[in-house]
């Protein structure tokens, strides 16, 4: 015997799906488009993804963005790299986009730990910029960090794991502040 939902949709050979009938969750729409802006470190893997999405009936607009730093990874970070070509795409679409630039984001007003580099500095002011579940350890010449980890416990260990890494594994680390709080060993 059938449920009644079961009877409800029942394919007959010439009944139509139930209009509730929608392409699984992961199939792109064709009539989308997306900006997919990438940093030239990752070109050949970035072409990967690009030709994988339009293949698959993906619509976008493949831009190869300057260079920034080692690996490109702050490229969002750097708005006047992209900001443009974000423009644009969103005028072509007939998306508005915002009158004026959003305000420069500010970190907050935390000293770095003494002793750090000018690179190490500059990385203290990344670290207070960045999201939740994050730490910063520092050794007597090196530092590391760790963000957007599962929690604050991750964050730690992997903090200590890549200021032991840059240290060379020469001197102690210890975490010194964990989601923005200083912490005191």
């Amino acid at each position: 015997m059938a449920t009644p939902a079961a009877s409800r949709t029942a394919a007959t050979p010439d009944a139509a799906p139930p209009p509730t009938t929608r392409p699984p969750r992961n199939t792109p729409r064709r009539t989308s488009a997306s900006p997919w802006i990438l940093p030239a470190p990752n070109l050949t893997l970035a072409q990967k993804f690009d030709t994988a999405f339009r293949s698959q009936g993906g619509n976008d607009q493949f831009v190869l963005a300057p260079p920034i730093g080692d690996d490109g990874h702050s490229l969002f970070r750097h708005v006047s790299a992209w900001s443009d070509t974000v423009d644009a795409f969103l005028t072509a679409h007939q998306l508005n986009p915002l009158p004026e630039p959003l305000p420069e984001i500010k970190p907050p007003d935390i000293p770095p730990p003494p002793g750090l580099s000018e690179n190490g500095q500059h990385a203290f002011e990344s670290y207070l910029l960045l999201g939740p579940h994050k730490a910063f350890a520092t050794s007597a010449h090196s530092f590391g960090l760790a963000v957007a980890q599962i929690n604050i416990d991750d964050a730690r260990h992997k903090a200590l794991e890549n200021c032991r890494h840059n240290a060379g594994n020469n001197e102690e680390c210890v975490v010194v502040s964990v989601d923005n709080i200083a912490v005191h060993p």
